[in-house]
């Protein structure tokens, strides 16, 4: 995926190669924002345009992309609600059992 711009008319000239902007920014998205913005970042820094982007259009496209190591995180969230939430929940059932019950009305109003 290469960055690019769709047209708007509140653009003159290239935003790419240095061209004005009129009038107030209007986005129809927080990517077309960003977009905008790191292709400003871009052209201030001199970097050629267009740079070639990964494909994160998919959550798992994503964490591959960052090379998260899915198969790990779920052995190690499975070994977490396996062995410390039973424990919370063990210590969260001791120390409310110690709490004395009180009970309020709340009337409707």
């Amino acid at each position: 995926m290469a960055l690019g711009l769709g047209g708007s008319s509140k653009w003159n000239g290239n935003p790419l190669t240095g061209g004005g902007i009129t009038g107030v920014r209007r986005f129809n998205s927080k990517s077309q924002e960003a977009r905008v913005l790191l292709a400003e970042i871009l052209t201030k820094h001199n970097i050629p345009i267009p740079i070639t982007l990964p494909d994160i259009s998919t959550k798992d496209k994503a964490q591959q992309y960052i090379n998260l190591p899915m198969d790990d995180l779920r052995i190690e969230k499975k070994k977490f609600f396996e062995e410390v939430v039973p424990e919370w929940i063990k210590e969260a059932n001791e120390r409310e059992s110690k709490f004395q019950e009180k009970r309020i009305k709340i009337s409707e109003s």
